[in-house]
């Protein structure tokens, strides 16, 4: 007698018989398949959230987690993109400024920006989770360029100031920055840079990125 063809259920990954063409779930996963959506309808929904693995970044009481893992298993590559393509799939370099890291796999792909290659695939990791746990891709998107800020603000080295708006005897404005401990409405062209410069020290194989920002005021 033959022996039935086996194959792996394409929901667990166990082995399993396939008796008829078409046969791609085992038993367990065909009957959660077909119940589930009226379960989830009716009160399933909340008691399956709290089965659901926890998404941490902690791993065995330490900050960390195994972004690189996340990459592997669900075929994710991260790679720095600088090249335009046309509908006629044309080729040519892209300015600095659309230049960055991005991300791709079979859900689709991402575009993440310009930051470390260590951020990126953190970042990439973390779409990655949320999308897989239901959470929208515009809002994965959101909460990735969040993650991103936070990664770098634990890297990089960040001085915050007040900038007021000051005018000259002629009229025209120049800033005046105010940070505690360095520095109170000193002109930023005079007085502010030399101890912007000494604060953050920068070395040969370091840059300084200049953002400007505005808010409303506190009442």
């Amino acid at each position: 007698m033959p022996e039935t063809p086996t194959t792996r259920c394409k929901s667990c990954h166990c082995e399993i018989e396939m008796f008829n063409i078409g046969d791609d779930r085992c038993a367990l996963c065909s009957t959660m398949a077909a119940l589930l959506p009226e379960y989830i309808n009716r009160t399933g929904l909340q008691f399956i959230r709290q089965h659901l693995p926890k998404l941490d970044d902690w791993t065995e009481g330490k900050p960390g987690w195994n972004y690189e893992a996340i990459l592997h298993n669900n075929d994710v590559t991260v790679e720095w993109q600088d090249t335009l393509v046309n509908c006629e799939d044309e080729r040519t370099p892209a300015p600095p400024d659309l230049c960055g890291w991005g991300f791709h796999w079979k859900n689709g792909a991402i575009f993440i920006g310009q930051t470390t290659e260590a951020i990126a695939r953190q970042a990439a990791a973390l779409f990655v989770s949320l999308w897989l746990r239901g959470v929208s891709a515009s809002f994965c998107d959101k909460l990735m360029d969040g993650f991103i800020i936070v990664l770098e603000r634990q890297e990089n080295m960040l001085l915050t100031f007040l900038g007021e708006v000051d005018y000259y005897s002629h009229g025209g404005k120049f800033l005046r920055l105010t940070r505690e401990g360095l520095c109170h409405r000193e002109s930023f062209e005079y007085d502010a840079e030399r101890k912007i410069i000494a604060a953050l020290d920068p070395q040969p194989d370091e840059e300084i990125i200049v953002t400007f920002t505005k808010r409303k005021k506190s009442p």
